[in-house]
């Protein structure tokens, strides 16, 4: 198994991102302004530990892309983040503007020092779209990672350090918004996704087949965390209770890693969804906030369960549609510039 051919990992990325537009939805049609009225006494707004599966996959991922079989950097530290650039802010640029003015339009709401934060995954301070909250965090992870796995090799106990921050600042007292945004409980999902890396690393060829699709597996897998985070009443902020979340996670991570994924409609579904996860993550509120008020308008008496389906749908195949129209293109022609600019350095180096 190749870096390139984790599909398990795509499927959880998509099923992560489906999660979250659930929870969404239901809270949407839950709202007083709109239809008032919340289904399986709220168990769907567990869709929300999409997000906590999310951290470990990009801890996972951040790894096995940047460091080799003996855990040495594979890239250097301005690369690392002109890729990460590169693929995570035009969309996010993209999904914040539109966002912006489609509140401005919609509401005639304007919160300009919301909406400049979320563009710079500002560390502290309320954001708009409020769902850019956890980018912030996937920043503060990439800087984490970067300074202590891509530089020197003393410097990577800071990565462990910042891991575990989350845990000493339990044991002291109220520290201020910008330190306990750098040491939130998320930490340690992050962490936990780098480990499970580290261990891919050195034991990337061997995986298993099951008699059945994995992929259902993955989505019985997914409910089941939702279960698990409706038992423990998971909530973000929550050190103790986030590390049992990750803890639950881990082992799904590993599903995904290390299971053979088998061709067919079930795979190319699949890896649509994870491919285009970060677009329907970034973009969903946007479907979410207008379809759900006209929908309240124009019919109020739409049964709750048809409205929540309904917000779905509308959500994914909207999504899909700017993965396939903007997000696709988009990182072709960044990919094709960057095997251009790789061949460019490499010339002058052969002709020496």
């Amino acid at each position: 198994m190749t870096r390139g051919e984790i599909v398990g990992i795509q499927y959880l990325r998509g099923l992560a991102a489906l999660a979250v537009v659930v929870d969404h939805a239901a809270a949407s049609a839950a709202t007083p302004k709109y239809f008032g009225q919340t289904v399986l006494d709220g168990f769907l707004y567990r869709g929300a530990a999409g997000v906590d599966l999310f951290f470990l996959i990009s801890g996972f991922i951040i790894t096995v892309v940047s460091l080799d079989r003996d855990w040495k950097p594979t890239m250097k530290v301005g690369d690392f983040f002109g890729r990460r650039f590169l693929r995570i802010v035009p969309m996010m640029w993209l999904a914040v503007l539109s966002y912006a003015a489609l509140r401005y339009l919609g509401r005639g709401e304007f919160d300009g020092g919301a909406f400049l934060r979320a563009m710079v995954a500002w560390p502290v301070g309320t954001l708009e779209p409020l769902n850019i909250w956890t980018l912030r965090h996937e920043f503060i992870f990439y800087t984490v990672f970067a300074i202590s796995m891509l530089g020197p090799r003393w410097l990577r106990p800071l990565l462990v350090a910042w891991c575990v921050l989350p845990l000493l600042l339990l044991l002291g007292p109220q520290a201020p918004a910008l330190v306990k945004s750098i040491g939130h409980a998320v930490n340690v999902e992050f962490g936990a996704g780098v480990l499970i890396g580290l261990f891919w690393l050195k034991r990337p060829d061997i995986s298993f087949r099951l008699p059945f699709e994995p992929y259902w597996l993955m989505a019985l897998a997914m409910v089941a965390l939702m279960g698990f985070a409706a038992l423990i009443g998971h909530e973000f902020h929550l050190v103790t209770k986030t590390l049992l979340i990750a803890a639950f996670c881990a082992p799904i991570i590993l599903l995904g890693v290390y299971v053979h994924c088998p061709r067919g409609w079930v795979a190319r579904v699949g890896l649509l969804l994870g491919n285009a996860s970060y677009v329907v993550y970034l973009f969903h509120p946007h479907v979410l906030s207008a379809s759900a008020g006209v929908w309240a308008r124009l019919a109020p008496g739409t049964p709750v369960w048809v409205v929540i389906f309904g917000l779905i749908l509308l959500s994914m195949l909207a999504c899909l549609a700017v993965h396939l129209m903007v997000e696709k293109p988009l990182l072709g022609r960044v990919r094709r510039w960057q095997v251009a600019r790789r061949s460019a350095r490499a010339g002058p180096e052969t002709a020496g």
